[in-house]
């Protein structure tokens, strides 16, 4: 992505954030393409602070692989009880034990 690309999609994230009552605080991008390092930094940060919410662009940011996206996704679910917002579908998609 352009530095611009990135600052729009920035932009659109916060707006989506601040749509759902949320205060977007940080946020993650792979530098080197096919890396989780930001991925796992990520995790922890949900698990440190206690967050259950995720904002992406789409679910393929995770990853453009479905297996691994699948993989990435249930780490949220299984460990970290996490809810993904994907901001591309305009509605969020639990991922929870529960739902």
């Amino acid at each position: 992505m352009t530095e611009q690309q990135v600052f729009a999609m920035e932009h659109r994230m916060k707006e989506f954030a601040e749509e759902l009552g949320f205060q977007l605080v940080t946020m993650y991008q792979e530098v080197v393409n096919g890396s989780i390092e930001e991925f796992c930094d990520m995790c922890k940060e949900l698990e440190h602070a206690g967050v259950h919410d995720v904002i992406v662009p789409s679910l393929r940011h995770f990853s453009p692989h479905e297996i691994m996206q699948g993989g990435m996704v249930e780490r949220l679910l299984f460990t970290l009880d996490t809810t993904v917002h994907a901001l591309n579908e305009h509605h969020s998609e639990k991922t929870s034990q529960e739902g």
